[in-house]
């Protein structure tokens, strides 16, 4: 199964102003947005309207619907699989583990290394 990734763009609620007369101004509007965001290699998958919510004063909420024109592009191959990313998170958390020099150091040899720090010679622990 391959991966997308998508995209929203609002459906066009203006016609475009066109020099010519021809046909249905509107419909050619949301054409030329289909075909203008289609050239950047998105494929047109359908309509989407999604329920906003709006503050309307302090206490006033409205809610407005909003249509949005959906689009996806298939990812490149060099995205890594998720079975290759699973593999980094284990090899970031194994690298990220605490080590035998990151342990907490015990009571004695924090004032065995005070003393060495107040007096400036080192103490042979």
């Amino acid at each position: 199964m391959g991966r997308y990734e998508y995209k929203l763009a609002p459906t066009p609620s203006r016609q475009a102003r066109f020099k010519d007369k021809k046909g249905d101004a509107f419909a050619r509007t949301i054409t030329e947005t289909l075909n203008e965001i289609a050239r950047d290699g998105w494929e047109f998958v359908g309509r989407e309207t999604i329920a906003e919510h709006r503050r309307k004063g302090l206490f006033r909420v409205r809610r407005v619907a909003r249509d949005f024109l959906v689009f996806r592009r298939a990812l490149p191959d060099s995205t890594p699989s998720s079975e290759f990313s699973r593999d980094l998170r284990a090899e970031a958390g194994a690298a990220n583990a605490p080590t035998a020099s990151s342990r907490p150091l015990s009571i004695e040899t924090l004032r065995a290394r005070m003393a060495e720090a107040s007096s400036g010679t080192p103490e042979s622990a």
